[in-house]
């Protein structure tokens, strides 16, 4: 479907023009009525002009309009398509045998009209121009809703004389129509030297969703001087609108996807959207999995905006069969190594009638950060990154030019604990606010909370998953044996860790299913100390970097709502380590019976025992999760935190990470589940 000619467009073929750029023939496909070329003809008015439409929107100019000029017209590729002239028009026709390809009429604007119906059965543009004896075209300009790979057809020998390419690239499919498949077009015409230059001019639909940007492909056979006048502008030329498109150009023209994708055997995609409600200006939030409480990131999400009604939750995975407990509808949008576009077609069918305000990305994955960005540029709304896991530093889950564009489009970017803010602060050079892991504020006592004294000092309590077989089993030989009993309450999966309760009973650890939130308050309230295994950050260590970066958020719960101490099991260098001898509320041991057996008796001493209940006391409001939500959004709104009451509570002295960042990068782990925080 012709439009008229776009300033971008407009833009360089004046700035090619300039350079000694004189274009004889110009191919127009998906003309009709000619819009596109009647507006540059008075910028290439010497041109010779060949627009090719579908045989129904095959029309001439009304008497009159515009210079005398000669306009070629074609028709478009349709199969079984009766062209209908108007009754006014002087037409003459040629039967069409078989598939009617083309329909060709040439024209001025004293009226004259005459429409030729190609007997051919081929529908490639390269045949049809040979047959006819076109001209090879010097600009071409394609419009042609989806078809257009079905009309270059593999050998492109149409096109290939073109030194420019401008393509209209739909992104929303629609039954008549499909989407445009970006990333085959760019593969058709690469060996004939036209490369993907720049995407510019992205219109938005009535719902404000991203729905078409323009392509523009330049031939290697240019002189050097036209190529740099048609791609090359400097920072001070560019008005924000056009720094938009430029974001917007990166995000669409990497056409290639991470290595290592997925492919989810019987995924679900809720596709039912007949059942989901439309959201108008909805919060978007992007996780790797479904929210439930079965795993950190999904408690942590459901306590910062649980009670928030216009929310759409998006993910890219199911770990535990579809269980999702968050957000006024869901959806799984897995890409599966599809090219960008694809993304972006993929996310608008997702949306349906939806739209968007805002969104939130937690990445794990390489498909939470496509989407993410997809939904930031189709509805050309503000994104905050989030990070609670390292998947770039040690990690390689996620690429570092992908995780860079994901933090340079993100207004606000956040780190779930100093670590990983340091890390990614030097890693990329932007910069990073802090925010942990929150506590639920009706359940942070507004007194002290001290045990009874009858309490046995020898029994501590345990919270939430261990998803490192090897963690667990050097926890297992650390308290086999050394007279202390840990009551451990979990409702995570243990799939990966392998144990017979009877056997665990004997090495003094008793599995309980949790309770309810307020009775694992009470009983976290009675008990004398907590334990927290973490890494031991050695070669040996299989979660390196959850021990290193990750704070969790069971800590941060253990000690705001019951004021227990905590005794971390692991390196003095984790995260977990660093947090509890900052604040003073707990002691670190290394996996050794004795050492831990010691730390049991230091920290269950009742002056030791009160003074570290007392400091978590006093810091315990400071991790609420009371306007947590409002917090992140007005901070993204503002672009920065709207006050310190997270900066504040970063250590005083950086930790030190040069090992951590000088440490080999570690290839992502196939099927590894999510941390537990």
């Amino acid at each position: 479907m012709s439009r008229t000619c776009g300033p971008r467009e407009a833009e360089i073929l004046h700035e090619m023009r300039a350079k000694g750029f004189r274009p004889g023939v110009i191919y127009e496909i998906g003309a009709a009525p000619g819009s596109w070329s009647e507006s540059i003809h008075a910028l290439l008015p010497g041109a010779d002009y060949h627009l090719f439409a579908p045989p129904t929107a095959c029309d001439a100019p009304a008497a009159g309009a515009g210079p005398a000029r000669a306009f070629k017209h074609h028709s478009d590729w349709l199969a079984g398509v009766s062209h209908q002239a108007a009754p006014d028009r002087n037409v003459e026709r040629t039967p069409a045998r078989g598939l009617q390809m083309a329909v060709a009429a040439t024209y001025r604007p004293s009226g004259n009209f005459r429409v030729l119906e190609s007997p051919s059965a081929r529908n490639r543009l390269g045949e049809y121009a040979q047959e006819r004896g076109l001209p090879a075209p010097d600009v071409v300009m394609i419009d042609c809703e989806g078809q257009e790979s079905r009309i270059l057809g593999p050998s492109v020998s149409g096109v290939k004389s073109a030194k420019i390419l401008f393509l209209e690239v739909r992104l929303q499919s629609r039954e008549e129509s499909p989407a445009t498949n970006l990333s085959e077009i760019v593969e058709i015409l690469r060996p004939e030297g036209l490369s993907l230059v720049e995407l510019a001019q992205p219109r938005y639909d009535e719902k404000r969703r991203l729905c078409s940007v323009l392509a523009i492909f330049l031939s290697e056979r240019l002189p050097e001087r036209i190529w740099s006048a048609a791609v090359q502008r400097g920072p001070a030329e560019a008005a924000p609108t056009a720094l938009r498109v430029r974001e917007l150009a990166r995000t669409l023209a990497a056409l290639t996807f991470e290595p290592g994708g997925h492919d989810l055997a019987g995924e679900r995609r809720d596709r039912d959207k007949s059942a989901r409600p439309v959201l108008q200006d909805a919060d978007v939030i992007v996780s790797h999995v479904e929210v439930n409480e079965k795993h950190g990131v999904g408690v942590l999400l459901q306590r910062m905006f649980g009670r928030a009604p216009n929310i759409i939750a998006l993910r890219s995975r199911d770990l535990y069969e579809g269980r999702q407990q968050f957000g006024a509808w869901s959806a799984l949008v897995s890409h599966q190594k599809k090219s960008r576009d694809a993304v972006f077609s993929e996310v608008l069918d997702t949306f349906g009638d939806s739209t968007a305000k805002r969104v939130l990305s937690v990445p794990f994955f390489p498909d939470d950060v496509y989407t993410a960005i997809a939904v930031k540029e189709i509805f050309g709304i503000p994104m905050c990154a989030y990070i609670m896991d390292d998947q770039n530093v040690h990690e390689r889950g996620i690429s570092d030019s992908l995780l860079r564009e994901l933090l340079a489009k993100s207004s606000l970017r956040l780190a779930i604990s100093p670590e990983i803010r340091v890390a990614y602060e030097r890693k990329y050079g932007l910069p990073m606010a802090f925010m942990p892991p929150l506590a639920p504020a009706h359940l942070i006592p507004a007194k002290l909370q001290i045990p009874d004294v009858s309490i046995e000092p020898s029994s501590g309590v345990m919270i939430g998953n261990i998803w490192s077989p090897r963690w667990f089993e050097l926890l297992r030989a650390t308290v086999r044996g050394s007279g202390v009993t840990l009551e451990w309450c979990s409702q995570g999966d243990h799939r990966h860790l392998k144990f017979e309760k009877e056997s665990l009973v004997a090495d003094g650890i008793v599995p309980h299913e949790p309770p309810p939130d307020v009775d694992l308050v009470r009983i976290l309230r009675k008990s004398c100390f907590a334990v927290l295994p973490s890494g031991t950050l050695d070669e040996a260590d299989d979660r390196w970097s959850l021990s290193q970066f990750s704070l969790p958020s069971r800590l941060v719960y253990l000690f705001a709502t019951s004021h227990i101490p905590v005794l971390v099991l692991g390196s003095e260098r984790s995260a977990a380590a660093r947090f509890v001898e900052q604040f003073g509320i707990g002691l670190v041991a290394g996996y050794e019976r004795k050492r831990f057996q010691d730390a049991v008796r230091e920290i269950t001493q009742r002056e030791i025992n009160l003074a570290m209940r007392k400091r978590a006391f006093e810091i315990a409001p400071r991790f609420t999760d009371a306007g947590a939500a409002d917090w992140l959004w007005q901070s993204l709104a503002r672009g920065g935190p709207v006050d310190r009451r997270f900066e504040d509570l970063m250590p005083p002295e950086l930790p030190d990470l040069s090992r951590a960042l000088a440490a080999p990068p570690r290839a992502p782990q196939a099927g590894a589940p999510p941390e537990d925080r």
